[in-house]
C-alpha cells in the first residue's frame, strides 16, 4: 500500500512538472504572438497557460478529474487564487481593523485559520452553523472590497464565464442563428491581450518558484 502511494505521488509530481512546462510553452507562444500583432491568438494562449496552472493545483489536491468534471472555469478559479491571495489578506486585515483588531497580515491569517479550525472542531450543529455564518460574512465582506481591485475583476470575469468566452473569441468568429456576427477576434486589441499575458506570467512564475523551492527542500531532506 505504501509503495502504491509513493508511486502515485511520483506520477502526480511528474505530471505537475510536465503541465508547468506546457504552461511556460503556451505563455512563450502568447508573448511571441503578441510581439507580432497577433493579439486574439495571444490572448487565447495566455488564458490557456493560466488554466494549466489551475490544473497543477487541482492535481495536487487530488481533485483533477477527467474532462467534463472540472471545466475550464474551475481551472481558472484555482489559478486566480494565486492572484487574489495577497490582496485578499490585505483586504481582510482592513476589515478586521475596522472591528478594532490589529491590522497586520499575520492577524488576518491567524483569524481566518481560527475560524476554519473552530468550525471543523465544533461538535454541535448550532456552533457549526454559527461559524459558517461568520465565514460567509467574512467572504462577502472581502469579496465586496476586492470588487474594484484587479484580482477582484478577474474573479468576476472567471465566475461569470467571461474569461472562457474571451478565450474562445480569440480562436473563433461566431455568428448567431440569423448570421449576425456576435464574436469577432478582430475586436481583441493589444491591451486586453497584454493584460492576460501579464496575469498568466504572474501565476506561471509563482508556480515555477514554488516548484524550485519544493525541489530544493526535497534535496535537503535526502
Amino acid at each position: 500500500m505504501a509503495n502504491e502511494q509513493k508511486t502515485e505521488t511520483i506520477w502526480v509530481h511528474e505530471a505537475q512538472v510536465r503541465i508547468l512546462e506546457n504552461a511556460e510553452r503556451l505563455l512563450a507562444d502568447a508573448e511571441l504572438l503578441h510581439m507580432h500583432g497577433r493579439h486574439p491568438s495571444a490572448l487565447a494562449m495566455a488564458i490557456l497557460a493560466f488554466e494549466e496552472i489551475g490544473k497543477i493545483y487541482l492535481l495536487g489536491i487530488g481533485e483533477l478529474h477527467s474532462k467534463g468534471r472540472n471545466g475550464h472555469r474551475t481551472k481558472q478559479q484555482f489559478a486566480n487564487a494565486m492572484l487574489i491571495a495577497g490582496p485578499a489578506i490585505s483586504v481582510l486585515a482592513d476589515y478586521l481593523a475596522s472591528l478594532g483588531m490589529q491590522r497586520t497580515p499575520q492577524t488576518a491569517v491567524a483569524f481566518l485559520y481560527a475560524v476554519l479550525k473552530s468550525q471543523s472542531r465544533s461538535e454541535s450543529e448550532e456552533d457549526k452553523m454559527a461559524f459558517q455564518r461568520l465565514e460567509n460574512q467574512i467572504i462577502e465582506e472581502v469579496a465586496e472590497r476586492l470588487r474594484d481591485l484587479e484580482a477582484g475583476r478577474v474573479s468576476i470575469a472567471i465566475n461569470s464565464g467571461r474569461a472562457n468566452a474571451l478565450k474562445q473569441s480569440g480562436f473563433y468568429c461566431d455568428v448567431d442563428e440569423s448570421g449576425r456576427i456576435i464574436s469577432d477576434p478582430n475586436n481583441i486589441g493589444s491591451d486586453l491581450a497584454r493584460d492576460w499575458i501579464d496575469r498568466a506570467r504572474f501565476v506561471v512564475d509563482n508556480c515555477r518558484q514554488s516548484s524550485t523551492r519544493d525541489r530544493e527542500r526535497t534535496k535537503g531532506e535526502v
